[in-house]
């Protein structure tokens, strides 16, 4: 387990999103990675996660329909739990990799708009 000041969690993750496939940065512009310490029980419902701890991440996305149309932008957010990330990380340099999977699996599952 490690644990990383704010700075270098946010330093590992620009790491990571700089990993990625033009195609999944493309996704970034699309979304908001916010970081939180730990999940919250609601966040949990779901997802078959029991633990907050045991929650990495969360993907949540407005879907629009055709018939729906709106001028603004709706965004996805993607949610980050640190304290969940750095539990599975035996040393600093295990994070980069982690993020980049983490990325990837959920940046994946979004639909073409």
């Amino acid at each position: 387990m490690i644990s990383l000041s704010e700075r270098k969690f946010q330093s590992a993750l620009d790491r990571a999103m700089a990993d990625l496939s033009d195609a999944l940065k493309k996704c970034l512009k699309e979304i908001d990675i916010i970081i939180y310490e730990i999940a919250e029980k609601s966040d949990l419902l779901g997802t078959n996660v029991e633990k907050e701890l045991d929650l990495l991440s969360l993907y949540e996305i407005v879907p629009i329909s055709d018939g729906y149309h709106n001028e603004r932008n709706l965004r996805g957010q993607l949610t980050l739990f640190k304290r969940a990330l750095e539990a599975i990380c035996e040393e600093e340099s295990d994070l980069v990799p982690q993020l980049t999977t983490i990325l990837e699996e959920e940046l994946s599952y979004r639909p073409s708009l």
